[in-house]
């Protein structure tokens, strides 16, 4: 479905009002859907699934992972200078490697939750967020999957690559930008 929307509606302007429409209809279902999902399992985990709780904010429904790969630079480059021939295509692989490990991890970390593929917000190389619920199921799906991770990282290369998740707790306020204030709020940078 993800794809289908993307082929459609990524060209289509979410808001045509604007008097520059920079958010594509996909990115903007994208994250509504991620939105909806993440607050749907906060309040059924929360037994306030109920008209009267979500129309008031509850707090920091809401939960910012970052996830980001360490140890990119000396593993990628690393095989320069271990042999001479075919370089090429083993950076190309040991770059793919990379990023696969990084897209298994938010998958893994949705899949233990439950939640869709729309909840991962960005992925690129080395680095990738998600939004989760504020629950006690998220934040020990987080921690056990970067206990899985490290421990796989560690016996299969060594520890030669390492990922680190970091987490943020916010409310329905975070998704607020206000006229005049700077896009990128120290906010999301307290963690």
């Amino acid at each position: 479905m993800t794809s289908l929307l993307h082929k459609y509606t990524s060209t289509v302007p979410a808001n045509t009002q604007e008097e520059i429409p920079d958010v594509s209809l996909y990115d903007h279902l994208r994250t509504t859907a991620a939105i909806g999902a993440a607050l749907y399992q906060y309040h059924a985990s929360n037994t306030t699934l109920d008209e009267r709780y979500l129309k008031r904010p509850d707090g920091n429904e809401f939960l910012l992972v970052v996830g980001d790969l360490s140890g990119i630079q000396n593993y990628v480059m690393g095989i320069t200078s271990a042999r001479t021939g075919g370089v090429a295509r083993r950076l190309r692989a040991r770059s793919l490697f990379v990023q696969t490990i990084t897209e298994i991890a938010a998958q893994k970390i949705l899949l233990e939750l439950d939640l869709p593929v729309t909840n991962i917000i960005m992925a690129s190389g080395d680095k990738f967020y998600l939004l989760l619920p504020n629950t006690r199921e998220a934040l020990a799906a987080v921690t056990q999957v970067q206990k899985d991770i490290d421990q796989w990282l560690l016996g299969e290369l060594h520890g030669e690559l390492a990922i680190n998740l970091a987490m943020l707790e916010f409310g329905r306020e975070g998704f607020e930008a206000r006229a005049g204030e700077a896009q990128d709020s120290d906010m999301f940078w307290e963690a």
